[in-house]
């Protein structure tokens, strides 16, 4: 019973109001600062994406890749591939050719044409937005800072893109191990039909 009197007391109500000041006034200070700053959120806001969209989450999209061609190569040529490699890609559509292909599948070539186009499509797009604005630099039509700013933005994503596919600089093909793949795959095509002409 004296505990709870000491504890009710005027003395250690002080106390314990002495102890929780620190973190009140605390408190109070992260409010104001909170109300101080609020107007000048709203401002930062109105910017969007900024003056010619260079602070855009930007990047080079690919759109436009075909649809996987699987089933249609493994019609055209499951049939010649060795035995397990036919059962784990085409199953039970490996069925029997009468001849083994000597070219390359045309839904396989219209595929590579496809992927060849939708990377060099948008590297096109952004190279030609670049000229654009490098044009209107020159003819002094805007802000200079505005457009150069814009062109270092649209030349940081092309280099990377170009670095991540290995497309060369002025290359207009696709990816460089989607064209390797695609040489082999001929130079593979070839050689067999070296091999039926000699046969024959």
């Amino acid at each position: 019973m004296l505990t709870g009197a000491l504890e009710r007391s005027p003395a250690a109500r002080g106390a314990r109001r002495a102890q929780n000041f620190p973190a009140l006034v605390e408190l109070l200070l992260v409010v104001a600062a909170i109300a101080v700053l609020w107007p000048h959120f709203d401002r930062v806001a109105q910017l969007g994406a900024g003056r010619d969209q260079r602070f855009l989450d930007r990047g080079i999209t690919i759109v436009g890749l075909p649809d996987p061609v699987l089933r249609e190569v493994c019609d055209d040529v499951g049939a010649a591939a060795e035995a397990r490699v036919a059962e784990a890609l085409c199953g039970s559509r490996a069925g029997a050719s009468a001849r083994p292909s000597t070219v390359m599948p045309s839904a396989l070539a219209h595929a590579i044409a496809r992927t060849t186009e939708a990377f060099q499509r948008p590297l096109r797009d952004a190279e030609e937005r670049a000229l654009a604005l490098r044009v209107q630099v020159e003819n002094g039509g805007a802000e200079l800072r505005e457009h150069t700013d814009a062109i270092a933005a649209i030349e940081s994503d092309i280099a990377p893109f170009r670095q991540r596919f290995q497309i060369a600089s002025g290359d207009d093909g696709g990816p460089l191990p989607l064209r390797c793949a695609a040489r082999w795959l001929d130079a593979a095509l070839a050689t067999r039909l070296g091999g039926d002409a000699d046969a024959m």
